[in-house]
């Protein structure tokens, strides 16, 4: 778990160096963080029944991807990948926002990652700890207890698939509004 949290960190920090490394000095680029793009979304009425659907499919892909993931050898890789992949966009959306709006861009960052990422975090950690348990669980063969294990790996899907919906609601109902009306005072 420590190797987890440490390669997140990892990821983190490159990220944040990513847009110097790519001359972004002004914070000048294209895309929903562009001035053009924000305005825009500062604009867009949000209609949760048509968001919810697409952001549940989005979530639910890579929930499921990772849960297989456990299963097979590409497990460690996938989870390890995830982890500097989120590491690096926490870390080049908050350099980039602050490089646009100074101290402000930590607060937008704070209004695109809250409160959806607490219930994403929780389905992160507990993914990695089932990842961790199905690898002691292979080195350990032949220990017996077959259907505790599967009342397990059943509870945790239930339980993961729960909290990953309880952060598809917060998205879709409070991330997204609370970062457009940020926007509105910025």
């Amino acid at each position: 778990m420590f190797g987890f949290i440490l390669l997140t960190l990892a990821g983190f920090l490159l990220g944040t160096l990513i847009p110097e490394l790519l001359h972004m000095g002004s914070g000048s680029y294209t895309g929903l963080v562009s001035l053009y793009g924000l305005g825009q979304f500062e604009q867009k009425k949000l209609e949760p029944e048509v968001l919810f659907p697409y952001i549940v499919s989005v979530r639910l892909q890579i929930f499921i991807f990772l849960w297989m993931s456990c299963y097979t050898p590409l497990g460690l890789p996938a989870h390890t990948g995830l982890l500097l992949w989120l590491g690096m966009s926490a870390g080049m959306l908050i350099s980039i926002f602050v490089l646009r709006h100074g101290y402000e861009g930590v607060l937008l960052f704070l209004c695109c990652v809250l409160p959806q990422w607490i219930p994403y975090g929780t389905v992160i950690v507990r993914e990695i700890v089932f990842l961790e348990h199905k690898i002691r669980k292979k080195r350990a063969v032949g220990v017996g207890m077959a259907g505790n294990a599967v009342y397990y790996e059943l509870r945790e899907l239930v339980v993961m698939a729960a909290v990953c919906l309880l952060g598809c609601v917060l998205e879709t109902v409070f991330g997204l509004k609370a970062f457009q009306v940020f926007l509105k005072y910025l």
